[in-house]
């Protein structure tokens, strides 16, 4: 069984609140003396084949539930907005307990090792969603994740070509739909609330005036989604006349759709603004702790409870303070006679001193340049740590636009159907950034971050499309970090750099324990701000940006940090078994291995890793057996 402990015990506990198919969920577990089932060959067949069609199956039917998710993989033909009805829920989950229910009838011993990847990486996603039911009304709606606001422009600024009038008319149509989109989504905004989970007032506020500004824009037929129709429709080039029936039903439903629908999101939000609550974590809510410890047990992978993960991530950062220490004396940083907590606050004070010390430290004077110019030296480094590259192209998309809303200066856009895959950069949110911040960025979301993370798995045909699509699947998001790391590897000739990427994975495991500590440990905001300003070095700003994000979506924080101490120990493991073999262990070999793996539990990866292991000692002693051979034949 795939699940930890911690999870199994959460399976439990929750199995009172699912329909009565989903206590299925604990099947009784083999003893592990038993011996071992031996299949016949059609017995395998059948049952990989069936595997098969399970995961092929449920790969489509997220593309017929979700036209959003299909945009998002540049799928044409199903031009719509996902439907937010209860009904649509309830059929939704009886799908998913019928493909679990497939899933299990499979023997799993029958499986090949990547299709027996496959099963347990299913079978935790649906028993996850499976769970996760009855405890929906705890995630907030407001989070970037599920925020209608966001996905409504991201799907139709990113994702909606117009390259006829059929798609045209298509991205109207979309338009025309917001009023019951909306409509469904403010349900869920009212219905949360009289469950007793009031939002957040940073989040409405901001939400408020992203809303308002959407409905003044649309009632003058104008804004992000006006010009954005405009500019793909002039590509077209279609006749004036056409153009113009085009545009002319384009401003109609943006003034008679469109600022309606953004309105009544606005009225709604106002309205719970004057309810709402400037903190609000799971631990004060009726199932809370179920719920988080749900996320983290999926999230994170671990076996840990919460209350453990803290000491854990606790006694982490401590050794990471330490290491930050002893690098920044080998720097100059001197104090004496000091506790850790008042090095590590004169550190703080003492690093903005430095910038005339290495240009790393720096702003970029030309950032474009600089932009361009590092992701071309980190890309001329892969083939050093990496025995596969993807084939698909990265290219850099400067956004400009709104900055108001907390936004990221750097994100990834998978490309699909050959197109080119976009590292989104907003250059007026990083003008702060030093050269070091500039170089870590584009590690962790560009390369070798995240455009390999997601480019291999695509491009390997072996794995089914819920590992190799990111918006199927749910990839490490430790790698990341583990990126970041690989730059001081990169170029080990600047001490500067490793200071900051050891500041970088402090300010990591600093938000973990934020995470923890509000929602487990109940901490006040007062407490987590102090925490990431003393502890992780953070500014007032980025601190209230944080708590914010970690209060909006639980366990992403801890699933982020013990992803990448997870990915670390693959990494220790396998050396080992390598050394135990007698072969050389290649850093290189290791990272493409466990990124073709695509999107699969870090448990699974380590099966996974397990098995390349034994198929490379198996070709040494292959070479080594024909090499003993060759040389007794010879005279």
């Amino acid at each position: 069984m795939l699940f930890s402990p911690g999870l199994r015990r959460t399976l439990v506990a929750c199995c009172f609140f699912l329909p009565l198919t989903a206590c299925q969920l604990l099947p009784a577990k083999s003893g592990d003396n038993e011996p071992q089932q031996t299949f016949s060959a059609e017995q395998q067949q059948q049952a990989n084949t069936t595997a098969s069609d399970v995961f092929a199956d449920y790969s489509s039917w997220q593309l017929e539930n979700s036209p959003i998710l299909a945009s998002r993989l540049g799928i044409q033909g199903q031009f719509g907005w996902d439907d937010l009805s209860p009904e649509a829920q309830d059929k939704r989950s009886a799908d998913l307990q019928v493909l679990r229910n497939r899933l299990k009838a499979i023997d799993e011993a029958a499986l090949t090792p990547q299709n027996q990847a496959s099963y347990q990486t299913l079978l935790n996603q649906l028993e996850f969603d499976l769970l996760r039911v009855p405890l929906n009304l705890l995630a907030d709606p407001l989070a970037e994740n599920n925020n209608l606001l966001f996905q409504v422009d991201d799907i139709l600024l990113n994702h909606h070509p117009l390259r006829n009038i059929e798609d045209a008319h298509d991205y109207i149509s979309r338009i025309e739909a917001l009023p019951q989109l909306m409509q469904r989504w403010q349900e869920q905004l009212q219905q949360r609330q009289q469950s007793g989970y009031p939002l957040l007032q940073s989040s409405l506020s901001d939400n408020l005036a992203l809303a308002r500004q959407h409905q003044q824009q649309a009632r003058q037929g104008e804004g992000l989604l006006w010009q954005d129709f405009n500019t793909k429709l002039a590509a077209l080039t279609l006749y004036p006349s056409s153009e113009k029936i085009l545009l002319s039903k384009m401003r109609k439903a943006l003034q008679r759709q469109a600022a309606g629908a953004y309105g009544n999101i606005a009225a709604e939000l106002q309205r719970q603004l004057n309810s709402a609550s400037a903190h609000t974590a799971l631990l004060e809510h009726n199932q809370g702790m179920r719920y988080y410890q749900l996320l983290l047990n999926f999230h994170a992978q671990t076996e840990l409870d919460a209350s453990q993960l803290f000491q854990q991530t606790e006694q982490q950062g401590a050794d990471l303070i330490q290491q930050l220490l002893d690098q920044a004396r080998l720097l100059g940083f001197s104090t004496a006679n000091k506790s850790v907590s008042e090095q590590l606050a004169d550190f703080f004070a003492w690093l903005p001193q430095q910038t005339s010390q290495d240009p790393l430290l720096q702003p970029p004077s030309q950032p474009t340049d600089y932009q361009r110019d590092t992701l071309q030296q980190l890309a001329a480094q892969l083939p050093f740590h990496f025995t596969l590259l993807p084939a698909s192209a990265l290219a850099i998309n400067r956004l400009s636009g709104r900055t108001s809303w907390p936004q990221p200066a750097f994100t990834y856009q998978p490309g699909f159907n050959g197109q080119a895959a976009l590292l989104n950069w907003r250059p007026q949110l990083s003008q702060a950034f030093s050269r070091a911040d500039m170089i870590l960025s584009n590690a962790a979301y560009a390369v070798p971050g995240l455009h390999l993370q997601y480019a291999l798995a695509q491009e390997n045909d072996d794995l089914p499309d819920f590992r190799s699509q990111p918006y199927l699947g749910h990839f490490n998001p430790g790698w990341r970090l583990y990126a970041q790391q690989l730059t001081s590897v990169f170029d080990t000739s600047n001490p500067w750099l490793r200071l900051a990427v050891r500041l970088k994975l402090l300010q990591a495991a600093s938000l973990a324990a934020t995470d923890l500590g509000i929602h487990a440990k109940g901490w006040n905001r007062l407490q987590a701000l102090d925490y990431l300003t003393r502890q992780g070095g953070l500014s007032e700003t980025q601190a209230q940006h944080q708590v914010t994000r970690l209060l909006q979506q639980p366990a992403m924080a801890v699933a982020r940090w013990s992803g990448f101490q997870q990915l670390q120990q693959l990494h220790i493991r396998t050396e080992l078994a390598f050394k135990k073999q007698g072969m050389v262990f290649d850093d290189a070999a290791f990272h493409s291995t466990l990124l073709r793996q695509g999107a699969v539990p870090v448990t699974v990866a380590g099966q996974l890793l397990d098995q390349w292991v034994a198929e490379q000692a198996e070709i040494a002693r292959q070479r080594a057996s024909s090499k003993e051979q060759t040389s007794e034949a010879q005279p």
